[in-house]
């Protein structure tokens, strides 16, 4: 089984939003240290015009059960102890770009130290 990432989408196309503001969520798989984009999921966003929806909230988070980590632009407290309770790492990053999602994937799941890849 291959550890997976799932980054907040649009369309497809990485989008810096905030996880709860996000429909879709692209899939990232490393494989044997190669990341590939495996597939896209689509939920109803956790929060809405009248706030968060702890419903849809829940059903994203079972949506992406399967991966080690979800990285979007931005991701809430209450959401990231819900994620971290489901053994999910939470990652922010409001410039979310293909390059970042591949080296934090890279690194994250790599099995070596870290300063072997800072070499």
């Amino acid at each position: 089984m291959y550890e997976r990432i799932a980054v907040a989408s649009k369309n497809g196309a990485l989008a810096r939003h905030d996880f709860g503001h996000a429909d879709e969520f692209t899939v990232y798989e490393n494989r044997e240290g190669r990341v590939e984009r495996v597939e896209v999921r689509r939920g109803r966003p956790a929060h809405g015009p009248r706030g968060q929806n702890l419903g849809h909230l829940a059903e994203i988070i079972a949506l992406l059960s399967d991966c080690q980590a979800v990285m979007a632009g931005g991701i809430e407290f209450g959401a990231r102890v819900l994620l971290a309770q489901r053994g999910i790492r939470p990652y922010e990053d409001p410039a979310l770009n293909e390059d970042t999602v591949r080296r934090m994937a890279a690194s994250w799941f790599d099995p070596r130290p870290r300063e072997a890849l800072a070499a």
